[in-house]
């Protein structure tokens, strides 16, 4: 029993998967996604999964083995976030949940590119999340990055340095693909079947998505990210009424411009921008808001 068991841990090891990740209720968030390609030794594929505070899941056994552990850090536009994961079929246990403040998307709002230092700090960050992974064990690091990066004019620049100074080969994923994402790791926690609108603010855009209780449907991306919007109108802290009604002003020019729906049954969103909205607007905790 013994060895037919460590057999079909070791098959189950060596199946081609692929694997995505993107940020779920302000944490990293492993999510099913058939058919992406990866480029580099990061192939994986990973079905199904669930994310929590320790270990969730959705009908697999408790005592189902854990057989893999996966890694994977997302450039985003305000942070470099790292999940460290064991993970089986359908459910995983974080190992590490870690993060680095770089606010890559306000820097890009206003030179248009990453700075040399921003460059410097990146691979350090990814250099120190790529040890932390070894040494739990990771099998490869998937990184990807976003609208920041897609922004910046010497991301390619960016990439190669990446490349040749950690030899990780960095996914640069379009829009669409992120609020898939997105929309998907918040789905693993939430009712799969009820109709939507997915929403996830970062620092660079605002990703938009319909979910129609089936799958992913119309989807925007409308540039209101954090970092880009205090750029944009050169927010201060404090901010002056003056400020707060460009703001104000450039939200709503962004919405009347686009063809979002105009109601919802449902609004679902992930992220750390969504998640200190909801304690501000409801610090007890509850989850429901009324307004």
């Amino acid at each position: 029993d013994g060895q037919r068991d460590l057999r079909e841990a070791q098959a189950q090891r060596l199946q081609h998967l692929q694997w995505v990740a993107e940020i779920g209720h302000g944490r990293v968030a492993i999510a099913p996604l058939v058919g992406v390609k990866l480029s580099g030794p990061q192939h994986r594929e990973l079905k199904g999964l669930a994310h929590g505070p320790e270990c969730i899941g959705h009908s697999d056994r408790l005592g189902a083995p854990m057989a893999q552990i996966l890694a994977t850090a997302d450039i985003g536009s305000n942070t470099i976030h790292l999940l460290v994961a064991m993970a089986s079929k359908k459910r995983f246990r974080r190992l590490v949940n870690d993060s680095e403040w770089l606010s890559l998307g306000e820097m890009v709002q206003r030179r248009g590119e990453i700075s040399h230092e921003a460059i410097r700090q990146v691979i350090q960050v990814l250099t120190r999340f790529q040890v932390e992974s070894k040494r739990l064990g990771a099998e490869g690091l998937y990184v990807f990055g976003t609208e920041a990066m897609r922004k910046a004019r010497n991301h390619d620049d960016l990439l190669a340095q990446i490349k040749a100074q950690t030899g990780i080969q960095v996914d640069l994923i379009p829009p669409r693909r992120e609020a898939e994402l997105g929309l998907r790791g918040a789905l693993l926690d939430s009712d799969p079947v009820m109709p939507a609108v997915f929403a996830e603010a970062g620092g660079g855009s605002l990703q938009v998505a319909e979910y129609d209780g089936a799958g992913m449907g119309r989807e925007w991306s409308l540039p209101l990210g954090t970092g880009a919007l205090m750029a944009r109108v050169n927010l201060t802290i404090p901010s002056t009424p003056a400020q707060l009604s460009d703001l104000e002003r450039t939200i709503q020019q962004a919405f009347d411009r686009s063809d979002l729906p105009a109601f919802a049954p449902r609004l679902l969103a992930c992220g750390g921008v969504a998640r200190g909205l909801w304690r501000a607007l409801h610090p007890d905790g509850h989850r429901e808001l009324h307004w």
